[in-house]
């Protein structure tokens, strides 16, 4: 009986670690509005819908935080450090703050500026939290730029995943999706892969710098740029979970 009261407790406590664990996340709202006039009805403006990890409070909340608001800020701020202490709505001034001394400086400057940053969790699971993030911004030239990233976490601890800690087997992952990129864009096994427009550095294959993991796909995606031009978009390389699961840990 004595054994079977400790082999009890050590289960009651491996199943506490667990849930002590699970990451409690609200969405968070930030708007902002130049106070200058607006042009044809359009406004300069930035909306930010973020997660934001607000159980169990510490590290691990502070760390996956702390990982988003700077990543949003590189996207959004024209401040080198916004703090995260001065919340998203620092960023957002920031932002609004730049285009008002533009346009104070240079009247005659054209459309208003717009920036746009929409997150979500895509997966959490007990190894694995992941947080997409959506944007739009445009801040002067001929177009905006829209790009989709994504940030995979530890909800263990909060560290951020890199692409090396995601896969067992980078060699056989970058194979696979190699030959699937080759087999969209029409390039052939054997020739350069820079053959049809790709604009990989160096005419050598690369990963993407972003690889979503949803509970029912993966999916490798370029941004524009990334690999192609402007005109060409984003491109796309979508696998089911079985033709990954030999490659990533995330699956072990």
């Amino acid at each position: 009986m004595r054994g079977f009261g400790l082999a009890f407790f050590i289960v009651f406590l491996l199943v506490g670690c667990s849930k002590s664990q699970e990451l409690k996340v609200e969405q968070q709202e930030y708007y902002k509005k130049s106070s200058l006039p607006c042009s044809d009805h359009r406004c300069t403006e930035v909306s930010i819908s973020i997660p934001f990890v607000v159980e169990p409070k510490g590290k691990i909340a502070d760390s996956i935080n702390g990982t988003l608001f700077s990543k949003v800020a590189e996207i959004i701020s024209f401040e080198e450090l916004p703090s995260l202490d001065n919340g998203y709505n620092s960023i957002a001034d920031s932002f609004v703050k730049s285009y008002d001394d533009v346009k104070r400086d240079f009247p005659q400057e054209g459309a208003p500026w717009e920036a746009n940053v929409k997150g979500k969790v895509i997966m959490q699971k007990t190894n694995l939290f992941s947080i997409e993030l959506d944007h739009y911004v445009f801040s002067g030239g001929a177009h905006g730029y829209r790009g989709i990233q994504v940030y995979h976490f530890d909800p263990r601890t909060g560290k951020q995943y890199s692409i090396d800690d995601l896969l067992v087997d980078k060699v056989g992952f970058s194979k696979l999706v190699e030959k699937r990129l080759r087999e969209k864009w029409d390039i052939a096994a054997g020739v350069p892969i820079n053959s049809t427009g790709l604009m990989f550095e160096n005419d050598v294959f690369a990963l993407p710098l972003n690889i979503f993991i949803y509970p029912d796909k993966v999916v490798a995606y370029y941004n524009v740029y990334e690999i192609a031009s402007y005109a060409d978009g984003p491109t796309e390389i979508v696998f089911t979970n079985d033709e990954v699961q030999p490659f990533m840990t995330v699956f072990e």
